[in-house]
Formats: C-alpha cells, sequence, structure tokens
C-alpha cells in the first residue's frame, strides 16, 4: 500500500480531490524527507512549467564492503628500486624426480 505525504496544505487539498487521505507535514522538504527515509521513495514536485509535474525516483541500494588484505611488497635487488611479493607468498616450483625421491 503507498502512503501519501503532502507538504503543503494545497497538495493534501489536491490528493483529497482524488479521495486520498494524504499525511500533512507543514514543514519541510519533500525532496529531503524522501533521501533521509531509508526507503525506496517516488517525489511528485511541481515543475517550472504550469501544469507539469517533476516525477524523481529515489533508491536506497544496500551497499556491500567487501574487506580486502592488503598488497604486501618486499624491496628487493638494487637500492631496493624492484618491488616483488614475499617469497612466502610465491608459488613452489615443482619438485624434480629425484628430488621426490630424497623427501
Amino acid at each position: 500500500m503507498s502512503r501519501w505525504i503532502a507538504f503543503d496544505r494545497q497538495s493534501a487539498a489536491v490528493l483529497a480531490t482524488a479521495q486520498i487521505v494524504p499525511e500533512l507535514h507543514d514543514a519541510g522538504d519533500a525532496l529531503g524527507a524522501a533521501l533521509s527515509s531509508g526507503k525506496d521513495t517516488v517525489v511528485l514536485l511541481p515543475a517550472p512549467a504550469p501544469g507539469r509535474a517533476l516525477v524523481a525516483r529515489i533508491r536506497h541500494v544496500p551497499v556491500v564492503v567487501r574487506e580486502q588484505a592488503p598488497e604486501v611488497y618486499e624491496a628487493t635487488g638494487f637500492l631496493g628500486l624492484i618491488d616483488l611479493p614475499p617469497a612466502a607468498q610465491q608459488p613452489h616450483p615443482p619438485k624434480k624426480w629425484w628430488q621426490k625421491l630424497l623427501d
């Protein structure tokens, strides 16, 4: 079910003629109320041209924050000018056949 909120008496009277009973908020801003509501909202605002209206649809999408481990690099080379991942994170090369026999 839709919830109708009017921010002035003139808009409330127009909605009442359409047999819609709005909540009347005398103070405030319709766009500010829609942005702070936390719910999906459709706002009807008066347009600069007479006889027209602006329709604004405001959607609140939940934000998913993924925590990523920071990338760690180890300074190597002459004067530490080459950045490589630490040796613990590098894959080990496959063992040769004779190393497998000795393990």
